[in-house]
């Protein structure tokens, strides 16, 4: 799981293994809600912006690779005419 940040910077987060992913190929999955309130642990969230185009598990329009070296996933831009992907910064 990842998080982005305001500068559209994120972190995956991988289960017991922290912070990182193990290397490997990976099906990306983009979810994007906003902050509706808050709940007793945890944000609440609105619907999903992108209407589930790309959360869709059987389905993925995503992909990325981590490199043995730890080094991070492409970053994505996502538009109405499809993906396109870019390197980090």
């Amino acid at each position: 799981m990842g998080v982005v940040k305001e500068d559209g910077s994120f972190e995956l987060v991988c289960g017991s293994a922290g912070k990182g992913a193990p290397p490997g190929e990976y099906d990306v999955l983009v979810e994007w809600t906003r902050v509706t309130g808050r709940g007793t642990s945890r944000p609440q969230t609105g619907r999903d912006v992108l209407n589930g185009r790309y959360a869709d598990p059987k389905r993925p329009l995503l992909h990325a690779t981590v490199g043995a070296n730890g080094t991070n996933p492409t970053s994505f831009e996502l538009t109405d005419a499809g993906v396109i992907p870019t390197r980090p910064r």
